[in-house]
């Protein structure tokens, strides 16, 4: 009879293993495209913490955007978020900010949908 711990311990690793052959699923260009996008979205960011106006970020990305419907929507999401004032914190939420954007870049990509 198996113990509760051996079942989360195998639990655990088929989730590791599905979570690993969707991961291979995704190939080179997946990748690229996603950190195309995690890029914008850290310049869009960027941009909010060092106090530029809303409206010359969104004109600036519509412009020169590849896909101005994602950066549209990136600099609505990014002037919801708070303004820092220190270094530190300006960078680690251009960091968390782009980082969210490749995590569900990814996953979008493994599950066959648009991004």
């Amino acid at each position: 009879m198996a113990t509760q711990g051996s079942q989360l311990l195998c639990a655990a690793l088929f989730l590791t293993i599905g979570a690993t052959a969707s991961a291979r699923d995704l190939g080179a260009f997946d990748f690229e495209y996603c950190k195309v996008k995690e890029e914008l979205a850290g310049q869009i960011m960027e941009a909010r913490q060092m106090g530029r106006p809303m409206s010359s970020v969104m004109d600036t990305v519509r412009a020169g955007s590849g896909d101005p419907q994602f950066a549209v929507k990136a600099v609505q999401k990014a002037y919801d978020e708070p303004r820092f004032n220190s270094s530190a914190n300006q960078r680690r939420a251009v960091i968390d900010f782009s980082s969210s954007y490749y995590a569900a870049c990814l996953k979008a990509r493994a599950e066959n949908r648009a991004f």
